[in-house]
């Protein structure tokens, strides 16, 4: 695809909101983690797991559909701290702070 194609440009355009919104979730998370009384010696860990748990939700989807995907999850993780969201986003930490 030629660089300069209005859908490569979309594409790039809709790929930068997707890491502005993955950067806004991976600090929702490490704010709210003390409040859970979850305490990381590595902060980078969220980054991890997050990577990890995007990965799983939306490794083949198009960029809009990851696009939604990120908006949702950013909400729901504001409004419903019992949602599974939560839960398997937490699961991921857990596993990677957890001895082999």
């Amino acid at each position: 695809m030629d660089e300069s194609s209005p859908e490569y440009q979309e594409v790039a355009r809709i790929s930068r909101l997707c890491e502005s919104w993955e950067e806004r979730i991976i600090n929702q998370v490490r704010n709210a983690l003390p409040q859970r009384g979850i305490i990381l010696q590595d902060t980078e860990d969220v980054k991890r797991a997050l990577s990890m748990y995007f990965f799983e939700h939306y490794e083949n989807k198009e960029p809009n559909q990851r696009l939604s995907f990120l908006r949702s999850t950013f909400r729901v993780l504001q409004q419903n701290p019992q949602s599974k969201r939560w839960n398997d986003i937490i699961g991921e930490i857990q596993r990677l702070n957890s001895p082999p």
